[in-house]
């Protein structure tokens, strides 16, 4: 005796139809997810950081980082790293939009005669990698800083010493300070 078997075409088709469907939207949810960034790296800034920057840098386009600072972290601060006159300038912010520090890129010239000094003695300026000025305003009240200065005004020097890299950090008179070992 022969056996007929009926298939049903259309459990078949749909079926199929439903594969596709679903391979369909795996493709769109993970085009969808490679092209967002992380949430975790998108920085939302206050209003008030925003409009402090484009009023001080008015054509200038920022790459923004946020990170806490102070003795318990608890300070935080928004740093925009942006092309400036001679090279990367750094601006950063408190949360209210207050300028708390700024370091300008400068040439070797800019430096103060002392540190020009200071790196030629030590065998330094073969070796330098960036200077910058930087300009804190943020002074700390438990330093041994005079009360009534609004900023200090340090110069920063980056040099390469075997494979280490260091920072060379003078003061607004160009005597040196400290050297900061860096990663």
């Amino acid at each position: 005796m022969e056996r007929i078997v009926k298939t049903d075409h259309r459990k078949n088709n749909l079926n199929t139809v439903f594969k596709v469907i679903l391979v369909l939207l795996m493709v769109a949810f993970n085009t969808k997810s490679f092209g967002q960034k992380n949430a975790k790296d998108e920085i939302i800034l206050p209003i008030e950081v925003k409009a402090a920057f484009e009023k001080q840098y008015p054509n200038s386009k920022a790459s923004w980082t946020r990170e806490y600072r102070g003795d318990n972290d608890d300070q935080l601060r928004y740093e925009a790293k942006f092309k400036g006159t001679k090279g990367n300038d750094l601006a950063v912010y408190d949360n209210l939009g207050n300028l708390k520090a700024f370091e300008a890129s400068i040439t070797l010239r800019d430096l103060p005669a002392n540190a020009t000094k200071y790196l030629k003695k030590g065998n330094f300026l073969n070796k330098v990698t960036e200077a910058v000025k930087v300009t804190d305003m943020d002074i700390h009240p438990d330093s041994d800083l005079d009360w009534n200065i609004k900023q200090m005004i340090t110069y920063e020097v980056g040099v390469v010493k075997g494979s280490q890299f260091y920072d060379l950090v003078f003061s607004d008179k160009g005597a040196f300070i400290r050297m900061v070992e860096k990663d």
